[in-house]
């Protein structure tokens, strides 16, 4: 569980400030946001029926591994989006971020999720599961929902100071 505190507690995201970006600055509306959302959510019950078809018996580093690897591929398409490089390969904004950043990271979020509720599951003693796993899921939802969060604005905080003005 201390793994994946820390993990939740390095992994810096940007949410707030990438919802205004592409809202103010890619001039997407809010329902084509919510529609890009909507195939998030889809990819995210996919992955679930894939990682429960095929990836049951792989090992919880290989699916750290795998999430991380994502992890990375979904940065490096938030620095060409935000570099505006997908316009110079010809890929539009709406196309890059529906096949990038709004399908990676749930993807991640579920192999982020998924790993240690299953090993937790194995070596949990039948009495004590569910105070397990309701700490377990409270420390993991504490690193998705607010630790990344939380980096991301301590960072911004000290190097970059990106605000409203200087999106």
């Amino acid at each position: 569980m201390l793994f994946y505190t820390l993990l939740g507690l390095t992994i810096v995201r940007y949410d707030d400030f990438m919802y205004y970006y592409k809202l103010n600055v890619l001039g997407f509306t809010q329902f084509q946001y919510t529609m890009l959302m909507m195939g998030g959510t889809i990819a995210m019950m996919i992955m679930v029926i894939v990682y429960q078809r095929f990836m049951t018996k792989w090992e919880t580093q290989t699916l750290v591994r795998f999430c991380l690897t994502i992890f990375a591929v979904n940065a490096l398409a938030s620095l060409i989006l935000t570099k505006r490089w997908n316009i110079a390969m010809g890929i539009s904004d709406t196309v890059f971020v529906a096949l990038t950043g709004s399908t990676f990271f749930p993807i991640c979020v579920v192999m982020y999720i998924l790993p240690p509720f299953v090993l937790i599951a194995k070596i949990t003693p039948a009495h004590v599961e569910a105070t397990i796993f309701a700490f377990s899921a409270s420390l993991i939802n504490m690193g998705i929902h607010f630790g990344w969060k939380y980096m991301g604005l301590a960072w911004n905080n000290l190097l970059f100071d990106i605000d409203n003005d200087n999106l």
